[in-house]
This record gives structure tokens, sequence and C-alpha cells, in this order.
């Protein structure tokens, strides 16, 4: 009598799993009437790898408590205020700019929900703003973090600069400065007068 193999090999164009930054799953099986509230409170680790998934300098605080609570239609209702300071990266400058975020947060989950809804639409087809898709419900949890981090970098400036910065200040040298690039049949004739001087 064979085996059953303990573990399989995934396919080799399988696309391989990626952990959230930011994992605060809840098993919405279990969920009483009144729900439950999930703090954020994201460890300095946590903090770092949210800052590289977003581009930033750094993710200095992320706080927020965000209750969780079934809804009519057999849907899922994740709720709360969000609030983060992170150092994004002047567009003028280059130097760090923090910025504060407050936000809030508002997710609809169900188990009837297409994973791939708003990908297929139409680019003739006039799409409602107000009209929100609840998100799927898979095996039974939702990852509250994974929505937080998602819904903070819809918030960040997508230009940050800073208040006294200006694009002017950036100035390119004038033609035939260090800057550009010297012709080398200029820089020839300069060799050639440089050995008639020493003769």
């Amino acid at each position: 009598m064979s085996k059953r193999p303990t573990s399989s090999t995934p396919p080799e164009d399988a696309i391989p799993e990626i952990a959230p930054e930011l994992s605060r799953p809840v098993d919405v099986t279990r969920l009483s009437a009144s729900g439950t509230m999930v703090n954020l409170a994201p460890s300095a680790d946590e903090l770092t790898a949210i800052a590289k998934r977003l581009d930033l300098v750094s993710v200095d605080q992320l706080s927020g408590k965000i209750r969780v609570r079934p809804t009519m239609g057999r849907e899922i209702t994740a709720e709360g205020m969000v609030s983060a300071q992170v150092q994004q990266t002047c567009v003028v400058t280059g130097d760090a700019l923090p910025t504060t975020l407050e936000f809030s947060l508002l997710r609809r989950y169900s188990e009837d929900a297409d994973a791939l809804a708003g990908l297929d639409v139409d680019e003739d087809e006039v799409v409602d703003p107000d009209h929100d898709d609840p998100d799927p419900i898979e095996n039974g949890t939702i990852d509250v973090g994974e929505a937080a981090v998602e819904d903070l970098a819809l918030q960040l400036p997508t230009y940050p600069r800073k208040p006294d910065a200006a694009f002017d200040e950036v100035v390119s040298s004038p033609p035939g400065t260090v800057d550009e690039p010297e012709n080398p049949f200029a820089k020839l004739e300069k060799l050639k007068k440089s050995l008639k001087s020493d003769d």
C-alpha cells in the first residue's frame, strides 16, 4: 500500500503568496451580533515593512481601532478611524517630508463578492463613484490590517512637497558649464594647444 505524500511541489508558474505587511485577520464565522474590536497597533518591524511597500522614508506611527460586525444582507462591516505619521520624499528637494494623516476606514465584506469585480469594466461604461462593491470573505476570514494599509496608500499625497519648496529652485546648469558633456573634438583641440604651449 503506497503512502500518501505529505507535501507537494507547487507548479513552476504558480504565483507565490505574499504575506501582508500588517495582518490582523478576523474569523467572521465566530462573530457575535455586537461584533469585535481590532486594534491595529503595528510593531516596529511591521512599520518598516509598510514603509517599504508604500515607498516611504518611514512610517513613524500607525494606529486605529476597527469594529468588525455583521450587517444585513449577509455582509460584514469593518469601520473605524486610522491615524498615521509618515515620512515621504519631497518631489522638489528630495528631503524627507513629515506627513500626518487621519482618515475613516469603511469596508464591506461578503461571501458572495467577486474578487475580480471592477477589473473588466468597459471603457465606455459609466461607473458610479459612490458605489463600492464588497470585498470577498476568503475561507471565513477578513484581514483588517491589510485593509488599513490599502486605505493608507490611497490617502498619501501623490506629489508631496515642502511648503517653502518651489520647482524653480531646481535649475539646470546653462550650456557650456560642467554639467554639459564636452564635445570630444573640443577636448582634442585643447590637447593640441596644450602640447604646442609645452614646446
